[in-house]
């Protein structure tokens, strides 16, 4: 509590793509990583979305913090980090017992602290403070659009390749299940096959021992 006090990052946060942690505990800029931070803000005001800069970075072999693929997370998260500003929100998230290390986001029982202005920005705040306005835009847009609707296979089926859940999709010929990955990412990532609504509703109704479903 008393680092969050005076602005000290936790050393536990080291993996923070486009800086490195000094040994005084601050942040350094990272050249390669921050010219593709840089990037992600750019593309993303240039009205790509998440999921689109996601593969262009991953399609050219840019490895993210982890080291692995770019994922529509990995991304929204540094266009909605203050670090990349130079500011810090101390305490997003709390150990709630300290014997198996157990933390929770933080979603106001404890306090939190914001520092401005605390290292150097690899984003001039004009822009970040746009990409905020865009990603707000995007997000009220979606809900307007989203209709919650539940159907009745709806949950119920799992990918026998990757292990992610089917969703629905209305094509311009039908309605079909198809996997969440293969739909998101293509073939490549998950070779399963879309399945016809009306071959779920036949099956489904030959094992009720129904004439329809």
């Amino acid at each position: 509590k008393s680092n969050f006090e005076q602005g000290i990052l936790p050393m536990s946060c080291q993996n923070i793509y486009g800086y490195t942690r000094t040994q005084d505990g601050g942040l350094e800029i990272v050249p390669d990583e921050a010219e593709v931070v840089k990037r992600i803000y750019n593309l993303c005001l240039d009205g790509l979305g998440t999921l689109k800069i996601a593969n262009i970075l991953t399609e050219e072999g840019i490895k993210s913090n982890t080291g692995s693929r770019w994922t529509e997370k990995k991304v929204r998260y540094i266009l909605s980090n203050e670090k990349y500003v130079g500011d810090l929100l101390l305490q997003k998230s709390y150990t709630t017992d300290h014997l198996t290390k157990k933390t929770k986001r933080n979603r106001g029982e404890k306090p939190q602290y914001y520092v401005k202005d605390n290292h150097e920005p690899i984003i001039p705040r004009k822009i970040y403070d746009a990409v905020q306005l865009e990603l707000e835009q995007r997000r009220e847009k979606h809900l307007k659009k989203t209709i919650t609707q539940k159907y009745a296979f709806t949950g119920k089926i799992k990918c026998g390749i990757c292990g992610k859940k089917f969703r629905r999709k209305v094509t311009a010929t039908r309605v079909v299940w198809i996997c969440y990955t293969f739909d998101k990412l293509g073939k490549k990532e998950c070779a399963s096959k879309q399945i016809p609504d009306e071959t779920l509703c036949l099956i489904a109704a030959e094992v009720l021992g129904t004439a329809e479903f």
